[in-house]
């Protein structure tokens, strides 16, 4: 499930991981239920999905977010460089909201990104 919000509601959540990603391969390659949920959601293969990418109207990290939220069991929050989402994760560690263990600041401009973590009971 996506996280709406992440700023004001990141004490909400906890066991922090971010996941670099290149590109839509790598991301259906990280966990095969994403593949599975792809293929429900789209109706098409995997294997598909390099010809018939134009058929879809959302960018690589909009696919991404779109099958990430169906995911019932973790929480993610994607992005990408420069994005508000990434804005706001700086922010929130120049703040010393959140430490990412890394500087978010400085991450890769060409690949993907998403905050997975797991919701406090």
């Amino acid at each position: 499930m996506l996280v709406e919000n992440f700023k004001n509601t990141a004490t909400l959540y906890h066991q922090f991981e971010i996941w670099q990603i290149a590109d839509l391969k790598e991301f259906f390659q990280g966990n095969g239920i994403l593949q599975i949920i792809f293929e429900k959601e789209y109706k098409m293969k995997i294997t598909e999905l390099d010809s018939k990418r134009n058929d879809i109207p959302e960018t690589d990290l909009g696919l991404m977010a779109s099958v990430l939220d169906m995911v019932s069991d973790k929480y993610f929050y994607p992005f990408s460089f420069g994005d508000p989402a990434h804005l706001e994760l700086v922010e929130m560690q120049t703040l010393g909201i959140m430490n990412f263990g890394t500087d978010i600041s400085k991450i890769d401009p060409n690949k993907y990104f998403v905050v997975i973590m797991d919701k406090i009971d």
